[in-house]
Parts: C-alpha cells; structure tokens; sequence
C-alpha cells in the first residue's frame, strides 16, 4: 500500500509541475499576444496616418506634385542630352516614372495594399488564438 501512495504521490507531483509549467506558459503566450497586437494596431495607425495624409494633399495639391515630379524627370533626361524634342523627353520622362511606379510595386517597394492583408490576416489569427487562450480559464 505504500508504493502505491508513493507512486500516487508523484504523480500528483507530477501533475502539479505540468499545470505549472503550463500556467507559466499561458501567461508567456498571453503577454507574447499583447505584444503582437500593440505591434499590429501601431502598424495599422501607421498605414492609417499615411493614407489620411495622402487624402489630405488634396487632388490639386497631388496633381501639382505630380506635374513638378515629371518636370524634374524631363529636365534630367535634356540635360542628359541624348533625347531631342519636347516629345520624345516627355515619353522617355513617362517610361522612366512607369517602371519606378511598377519597381515600387513589384520590386522591393512598400505595397500597401498587401500591407494591409497582412495586417489583417494577422489580426484574424491574433483573434483566433485569444479565443482559444479565453476557454483554458
């Protein structure tokens, strides 16, 4: 009867050590997943502040900057001077700003848009996982 309470014992020792471990663990897990969702909120404020202050140039203001950008472009391309005519430095400065546009997109730009599915699917799972850590307690 004895090596039965001592092995009943350590087993019960045993299984106080697990659920420990385990406590020790889901608090880890818990302050892991409010770091992750600070991390994500500030991420989605940031992509917030720089869409709001995209909007909020303006379309006159946006369309300005476009027209000084293209400029710049043309002027760069006559002082090269290896293109003549207005024309053709208008078409080179509109090919030059179409493949920086497609880089920034393709290339190893920012996308914000696949910044912002990431972002989501990010918190989706970040929900996910809270939902499940709420029914262990």
């Amino acid at each position: 009867m004895e090596a039965e309470f001592s092995s009943l014992e350590a087993k019960v020792a045993q299984f106080v050590s697990l659920c420990e471990r385990l406590r020790t663990e889901n608090h880890d897990l818990r302050q892991q997943l409010a770091v992750a969702r600070t991390d994500a909120r500030r991420l989605h404020e940031k992509i917030d502040g720089a869409k709001a202050r995209l909007e909020g140039l303006g379309e006159r203001e946006a369309l300005m900057q476009a027209v000084a950008y293209l400029d710049t472009k043309m002027n760069e391309i006559r002082k090269a001077g290896k293109v003549m005519g207005a024309e053709r430095i208008a078409v080179m400065a509109a090919l030059n700003v179409a493949h920086e546009l497609l880089s920034v997109k393709l290339g190893s730009g920012f996308d914000l848009g696949h910044a912002k599915q990431r972002i989501s699917a990010i918190e989706s799972q970040l929900d996910a996982a809270i939902a499940k850590q709420e029914k262990l307690f």
